[in-house]
């Protein structure tokens, strides 16, 4: 597979792409040229692909639309598949504020969806409200 990571126009080379097929992770690259190389391992025909990587120190899922297909190549180098983080960033007004176990909720100020309680410091969304988590002295 290879991907172009933009941020609108910008080009975004500076993270970490991984597929996750039911869990596991089948593999994971960094950018090369400004492109990203990624080999999905393993077998189960079918099954769908979670493209994630790391943002602001939070493990976000970039895209998940892909079915994993065994030899079969996603994008090329003059024609990457492209994923634009910055459309990712619609759906915060779409936050369900009776969320049953109640930290599964948690969202970035750009729209990235957590799916639990942060770990680092910042200002994040939950059920609605801007929360702020500080840093443990």
């Amino acid at each position: 597979m290879v991907i172009a990571l933009k941020d609108g126009e910008q080009s975004v080379d500076t993270c970490e792409v991984a597929a996750y097929i039911g869990g596991e992770c089948r593999g994971a690259t960094r950018a090369n040229g400004g492109l990203y190389y990624l080999i999905i391992a393993g077998e189960g025909s079918g099954q769908s692909i979670e493209l994630r990587t790391c943002i602001n120190g939070e493990t976000v899922v970039i895209d998940n639309t892909l079915t994993y297909i065994s030899d079969v190549n996603i994008g090329t180098p003059w024609n990457p598949y492209v994923i634009d983080l910055n459309e990712m960033r619609t759906g915060i007004s779409t936050i369900a504020a009776d969320d049953a176990d109640g930290d599964s909720d948690w969202w970035t100020l750009q729209g990235f969806k957590i799916g639990r309680k942060p770990t680092q410091p910042g200002v994040y969304i939950h059920h609605g409200n801007k929360v702020v988590i500080k840093r443990v002295k």
